[in-house]
């Protein structure tokens, strides 16, 4: 079995990729980072995948921390674990970071290992493991005034809170590992854990950070950060294409559009605290003419601004390039992105009868719309 693995809960990004049956680490990448991970993730992935010569397809099982971490870092992993799970068809599991920790320790004897994250606010996350890495405990959130007490005399620590005052008694049993979590450490333990949707949830153990999207107010724009996309990213727009539509395109299908000359993507991520993946728009120019192949955004994330913005910068860029005109096909039903272009500049200069017949979606005409960008 082919595991690859991921990490982006604290100040660190990894990726590794396992194989079970040669029990051996094919490659992995490491990199410490405060943020900056949505950014990073898809070029690790990229990197240990042609590092071991395998196709993204070779993939059996997907696997990603789970929290605690921060809010922001573990969202990224997991929206990025759900897409490729999604564009691969492949199962995903979810390993508590503190229990990522804990498995980069090596057994000393029956010494228990004991994993604590520095929470700030003098608190802690904390769980305690057996020397084999068996959970004693579930992970929890503790004050550091009457923690120590609670740590068994001969246990090891790891993690980043493992250096606090709190702990001096225990400063000689440090364990020998990363106060980070490390892909490459945790990948073993990650492919004895059975896939399970519960898994895949984030882990917050600290109420004000686990804000559920509600919560969110929709009708402002949120501030958004757009990237150019590139073909290691193909897995997570394939995950946005299907949350937007009812046929979405494959990971395949994307990585193709976007081998050809002149196609141009951009990925929009959510700001505020979220660093996740909302939407991208996808476009090809020949000569001076330029037309946006498709554009989406999650459902979850519409009305912030994100298709207006993706669409704003991308008609920019193709100006830049040379484009002098945009087209673009939408449906005719389709009232809100008809408004959207509209208010975008574009005009109506044709229609394609039935040309949504064999999509699975509305079956209805398309409405041909056109952009003049050499006055934009």
């Amino acid at each position: 079995m082919i595991v690859l693995a991921f990490d982006t809960a604290l100040a660190a990004c990894s990726a590794a990729l396992y194989d079970s049956g040669q029990d051996k680490v094919l490659s992995a990448r490491h990199a410490l980072m405060a943020k900056g991970h949505a950014e990073a993730l898809p070029g690790m992935i990229a990197a240990v995948m042609d590092e071991a010569g395998l196709a993204m397809s070779a993939i059996d099982r997907i696997a990603v921390t789970r929290g605690p971490g921060t809010f922001t870092g573990v969202r990224i992993g997991l929206a990025t674990a759900r897409g490729l799970a999604l564009a691969l068809d492949r199962p995903a599991v979810g390993i508590g970071t503190l229990e990522a920790l804990a498995a980069a320790v090596p057994a000393e004897g029956d010494a228990p290992v004991v994993s604590v994250i520095d929470a700030k606010r003098s608190e802690v996350y904390l769980q305690i493991f057996a020397a084999d890495c068996t959970p004693q405990d579930n992970p929890r959130l503790a004050s550091l005034e009457r923690v120590a007490d609670e740590i068994p005399e001969n246990a090891q620590l790891v993690g980043t809170g493992a250096d606090l005052p709190a702990f001096a008694a225990f400063r000689t049993q440090a364990a020998q590992a990363s106060a980070l979590p490390d892909a490459a450490s945790f990948v073993r333990r990650a492919a004895t854990i059975e896939p399970d949707a519960a898994l895949l949830e984030p882990l917050y153990l600290r109420a004000p950070d686990a804000k559920p999207q509600r919560h969110i107010v929709t009708t402002t724009h949120a501030p958004v950060s757009l990237i150019k996309a590139h073909g290691h990213h193909a897995a997570i727009l394939a995950h946005l294409h299907a949350s937007a539509f009812d046929r979405g395109w494959s990971a395949d299908e994307i990585s193709a559009l976007m081998a050809a000359p002149g196609t141009l993507a951009l990925l929009a991520v959510l700001g505020a605290g979220e660093d996740e993946p909302a939407g991208f728009a996808l476009a090809r120019m020949a000569a001076d003419e330029a037309e946006i192949l498709t554009l989406c955004t999650r459902p979850s994330a519409r009305r912030r601004g994100v298709g207006r913005q993706l669409v704003t910068a991308l008609a920019q860029r193709l100006r830049t390039a040379g484009a002098a005109a945009l087209f673009l096909e939408v449906d005719a039903d389709n009232d809100a992105a008809l408004a959207l272009y509209r208010g975008l500049g574009f005009s109506a200069v044709g229609e394609r009868r039935g040309y949504y017949g064999g999509s699975g979606e509305s079956g209805g005409d398309a409405v041909i719309m056109r952009r003049d960008l050499e006055s934009a």
